[in-house]
């Protein structure tokens, strides 16, 4: 959603909606949505454009076998409607098994 969908669906979310303040400022006729988040007068950003992340080496050390069976439990690209996070805790209790499993 647009970060101004955002902020109509909280103050549904979080307000009276049947009240006059509410309905005034969702109004389009006293909202210009077209200059919504423009401010020309107003700083400008800094532009990051070295996008390096450092990832630590894992301790974790998977054979073939391993690595097969993980590939199958688990298909990166799901969408579990979480944004990952359901997909994340998956990964992690498979290898936690696989890593019980080596001990």
């Amino acid at each position: 959603m647009t970060p101004y969908q955002l902020w109509i669906e909280g103050f549904y979310r979080f307000a009276n909606p049947t009240s006059q303040t509410i309905r005034e400022v969702v109004n389009p006729d006293t909202l210009d949505v077209n200059l919504y988040g423009i401010d020309d007068d107003g700083p400008m950003l800094d532009v990051q454009t070295i996008n390096h992340v450092e990832i630590p080496q894992s301790s974790i050390a998977l054979d073939d076998e391993d690595m097969a069976a993980l590939a199958l439990l688990v298909e990166p690209l799901e969408d579990d409607n979480e944004c990952g996070k359901t997909l994340f805790v998956n990964t992690c209790e498979i290898l936690l098994r696989i890593i019980g499993e080596q001990h």
